[in-house]
């Protein structure tokens, strides 16, 4: 039997422990011009993680 207490409870990392991540974006692409651009959309139990692009979303 495991009588460990932090059952749930999550630790975080030192940030010197974290990996780097790997740059994404083409260098000298201007982000802001019009186009499609994909985005990843959080949700938790099929709502908006997000509260304050809710309406964004929605249109």
């Amino acid at each position: 039997m495991n009588n460990n207490k932090s059952v749930g409870v999550r630790f975080i990392e030192p940030a010197g422990s974290i990996p780097k991540r790997k740059e994404i974006r083409l260098k000298g692409y201007d982000y802001r011009s019009n186009g499609y651009y994909f985005i990843t959309i959080c949700t938790y139990r099929g709502k908006p993680y997000i509260k304050k692009y809710e309406e964004i979303i929605e249109e």
